[in-house]
Parts: structure tokens; sequence; C-alpha cells
């Protein structure tokens, strides 16, 4: 499932899909039209064609309308429970890139779906990039954080291919990121209380007036 625009290296996505996977596409940009069967089918052929003029020549999808029919697209849901009921149907959730999901990595972390991250290194590199990595760290969950895309590709496989372990954080998710830093609300206040004393105090000392 990813929770944002696919095109964004489809190559990636089909290397997790291969050879029996099934894509599920919420796509923020895709709701405020209706999803008819013609815009679900236009949908579909612009991610599939995109997809396959990027992949690999080792992959083997048997036709293009094998692949069409592994990919869905989420309607939109007006609901909470709507949402989170979407959950039950995923096993992994796929964070978009450059710009990583936000609430949509809590609320699958929650419902006990692991999220596969790439985080973004280097002068280029912005807090939009990095939101979901710094989630899953403050979870103790850095080996879903990605480094590079090999990386990305090999853990979400990892995960594909380990039912027992899916099976495992399905059922204890919730229960690490409520016990995690993230849910210290006392503890972030405090923190960030001590940041802002602490840029006070090199201010009002003068040192080198930053």
């Amino acid at each position: 499932m990813l929770n944002s625009n696919p095109q964004l290296y489809p190559t990636m996505y089909l290397a997790v899909l291969n050879p029996t996977g099934k894509l599920k596409v919420d796509d923020d940009g895709a709701r405020q039209y209706i999803l008819d069967d013609a815009r679900v089918e236009m949908y579909k052929e612009r991610f599939v064609s995109l997809a396959l003029d990027t992949a690999a020549p080792s992959f083997n999808f048997k036709s293009k309308n094998n692949l069409k029919k592994r990919v869905h697209l989420l309607a939109e849901m007006h609901a909470f429970k709507e949402h989170y009921a979407c959950y039950a149907g995923v096993d992994i959730a796929l964070d978009p890139f450059p710009y990583t999901g936000t609430t949509t990595t809590v609320d699958a972390l929650m419902m006990g779906v692991p999220v596969v991250t790439l985080r973004s290194r280097g002068a280029e590199s912005i807090h939009s990039h990095n939101v979901s990595a710094s989630l899953l760290m403050q979870a103790g969950l850095q080996e879903l954080v990605a480094d590079s895309e090999e990386e990305y590709i090999s853990i979400a496989l990892q995960l594909a291919g380990d039912p027992a372990r899916l099976a495992r954080l399905r059922s204890t998710l919730r229960e690490r990121v409520m016990r995690s830093p993230l849910m210290d609300g006392g503890k972030a206040s405090r923190n960030l209380e001590d940041a802002y004393r602490s840029m006070w105090t090199r201010f009002v000392g003068g040192s080198d007036g930053k």
C-alpha cells in the first residue's frame, strides 16, 4: 500500500510487487475526483505504463493486463472507520519519497502494518523527506528505515517473505508505538522547553549571535 503519489520510482515498487504481490494505492490526488471505472482504468494505465517503461528486463509480469489486475486504487473514504478498516487488507505500507508519510505512517503502525521508508541525506534533504524515518526510529523500528533504494527493496521483500514476522508485528506494533517516546507528550514538551532555554541562553550570552 502506498500513501501518496506512486509515480515516483515505479521500478522500486515493481521490484517489491514481483512476483505475486498486490499493490493498493491510497492516492490523495485522486480523491478530488469520483473514481468511476473509466478514471480507475486511466490511473492504472498511467502507473503500469510508467512502471514498465522503467522496469528491469528481469521483471516478468506476463502482460500489462496481468499487472493492472494487481494494482488496486482505494476510493475516497469519508469516515475514519473506513480508513482504518482498509489496513486489514494490507501487509506492508510502502512509504513514498521524497515526500514521506506523516499521519498515515502513524495510522499504519497503530493498525499493525509495518512501514518501509527511504531516509534522505545530504544538502538537499529537508524535514518532509524524513518524517517517517524519525517516527520509525522513535518507535524502535530502525530496521524499517532504508538508506538506499536497494535497501528499501530488500527490507520490503524480507518482510513479504516472512509471514510469521508480519503476524508478530500485526499483534505488537500498536503497543510498541504507545510505549515509545512518540506518545510521551510530557517528555517531548520538556525537551522542547530545554531546547528553547538553551537557545535563549546562547542568545543573551552573545555566543556568535546564533
